[in-house]
């Protein structure tokens, strides 16, 4: 009984052992055959990545020049507005001018009439 014991463990340990062989020998050959597929896997998520990194690069270059852009926009702006704010200041110094302007004009009216007068008194009527 010990021995067809023995020989039933004997027989199940090469079973186990044939089993295991076999299975390495499987698993060996899905990993050659499986190996080209990863590879082209990972040659496409390659090629992938390097076009996002391109179209990444391209529009970094597009924001960087579209933020140049509005940046020259924002100074523009800022200086149209100080511009406008200057704006009251410069129509009140206007409006002085224009009254200095016309008390001036009134005056130099009344010193051309009086040298007019002045004139016509000098000369004798001719």
């Amino acid at each position: 009984m010990l021995e067809t014991l023995r020989e039933r463990l004997l027989s199940v340990q090469q079973d186990f052992t044939s089993g295991l062989k076999t299975l390495s020998d499987k698993s060996r050959e899905a990993k050659v055959k499986s190996k080209p597929r990863y590879e082209d896997t990972w040659a496409a998520l390659h090629r992938r990545a390097k076009e996002c990194a391109d179209a990444g690069e391209l529009v970094d270059s597009e924001v960087v020049m579209l933020s140049a852009h509005w940046e020259k926009k924002r100074t523009s702006l800022s200086e149209l507005q100080e511009q406008l704010q200057q704006l009251p200041a410069l129509l009140q110094d206007v409006e002085s001018l224009m009254a200095s302007l016309g008390k001036r004009d009134v005056c130099v009216k009344a010193v051309s009439t009086d040298l007019l007068k002045s004139f016509l008194r000098i000369q004798p009527n001719s």
